[in-house]
């Protein structure tokens, strides 16, 4: 039976040891960290990393949520790539209450959590939005800033069960390092 796993945002060790990032990722990553350092609007730049990650770890869909500012204990939908068509009419409205599901884990915790499996899992809660949305795997990612304010999410779902390679986390924890850093500079 799959679990949801959380794994530790812990500083990757990209570039060193058994499993490096390739030459590819690393190019997205300085392409992301680039449009930061270059002053891009926050929501320019989170469309940037979700139109270049997404296909990269081969996610069906993707999304960056944050604090809702009015209502601290929400995640806003702020940035989404490739949703179904048959919930865009729906993504200004999308809430997720931190500590649910585990994107809102994900942001409780300050850990990445990762879900192979959605449907091995007991919670059937967010079975009904993962069947209707049509993904069976996913991966959330915090956005955090100094270790300690966290911002909101980086969020990616999979169509089939999957389990992310050690480079591709340490990617997307990078990334969403960044996300976090901007999002903090530009009071989101």
């Amino acid at each position: 039976m799959s679990e949801q796993r959380s794994v530790s945002p812990a500083a990757p060790s990209i570039g060193f040891g058994p499993d490096p990032l390739p030459g590819r990722q690393l190019e997205i990553a300085r392409e992301i960290g680039a449009a930061l350092r270059g002053g891009t609007h926050l929501l320019e730049v989170c469309r940037l990393a979700l139109a270049r990650l997404t296909p990269l770890v081969r996610a069906r869909f993707s999304s960056v949520f944050l604090r809702d500012p009015e209502e601290p204990q929400l995640l806003r939908l702020t940035c989404a790539h490739r949703w179904p068509q048959s919930s865009a009419r729906h993504l200004a409205r999308v809430r997720v209450r931190v500590g649910r599901g585990p994107t809102g884990r994900a942001a409780a915790e300050r850990a990445v959590v990762e879900v192979e499996d959605v449907f091995s899992v007991k919670q059937a809660e967010w079975h009904g939005p993962a069947r209707e949305l049509g993904f069976a795997s996913m991966i959330a990612v915090p956005l955090m800033t100094g270790g300690t304010r966290v911002e909101g999410t980086l969020s990616f779902y999979f169509r089939e069960p999957h389990r992310m390679a050690a480079a591709e986390r340490a990617l997307l924890v990078l990334v969403a390092r960044a996300i976090a850093e901007a999002a903090a500079k530009n009071g989101a």
